[in-house]
C-alpha cells in the first residue's frame, strides 16, 4: 500500500455472473442479454486472507471434489453443494448479493446516469448498491468491535473460489 495509507481490515472478494445489456433480455428475446445480473462479494476480515486457500481445500476434500483447487458452486453435484454450504457457514467470512433480474427493465435507460460516460452504467449502479451495503456492514462490524478507521479492500474475483458462488448459495 502507499505510504502512510493503513493496511485493510477487510478484504471483499467481488465477482459478477450475467451481463449488464439492457436492450434485449433472453428469454423475452431469442437474442439479447442474460435474464440476471448478479454481483456478490464475500468479505473476511485481512487476518483470515492466509487462512483462505486452507480453508477452500479444506472443503473440497471433504465434500469429495479432487484434482481442483478452486470452488465453483455452480458445477458441484447437488450432496456435494449441500456440504459446501454446512462448511461455508461456519467459516468467519459475510457473504452479499445483488441480483437484478432485467426482464423488467427491457430497453430502460436513464439518461442521467449515461452522462457519466459508461458502458457500464447499469453495471455500476449495481456495483454501488454491493459496495454500499459492504461497507456499512465493515462499519457497523468494526464499530461494535470499538475500532476506528478500519479499512475494507475490494478485490475482483479470486484465484481461488468465486464469490459469486459462494454469496448466491449461502444467502
Amino acid at each position: 500500500m502507499a505510504a502512510g495509507t493503513p493496511d485493510p481490515y477487510y478484504f471483499a472478494f467481488i465477482d459478477e455472473a450475467g451481463d449488464p445489456g439492457l436492450k434485449t433480455v433472453r428469454p423475452i428475446d431469442p437474442v439479447g442479454g442474460t435474464e440476471w445480473l448478479c454481483l456478490s462479494a464475500v468479505v473476511v476480515r485481512a487476518k483470515h486472507d492466509a487462512d483462505l486457500v486452507n480453508w477452500v481445500r479444506a472443503i473440497l476434500l471433504k465434500s469429495g471434489v479432487r484434482n481442483r483447487s478452486d470452488l465453483h458452486y455452480r458445477t458441484l453435484a447437488d450432496y456435494r453443494k449441500r456440504i459446501v454450504v454446512s462448511e461455508l457457514a461456519q467459516l468467519p467470512i459475510r457473504a452479499f448479493v445483488v441480483a437484478s433480474n432485467k426482464k423488467n427493465m427491457r430497453g430502460y435507460r436513464n439518461m442521467r446516469a449515461e452522462r457519466i460516460r459508461s458502458q457500464q452504467w447499469f453495471y455500476n449502479f449495481c456495483l454501488r448498491l454491493l459496495l454500499e451495503r459492504v461497507t456499512d456492514f465493515c462499519y457497523q462490524h468494526a464499530a461494535r468491535e470499538g475500532a476506528t478507521g478500519r479499512l475494507a479492500r475490494p478485490i475482483r474475483e479470486s484465484a481461488f473460489f468465486s464469490p459469486i458462488d459462494v454469496a448466491a448459495h449461502l444467502l
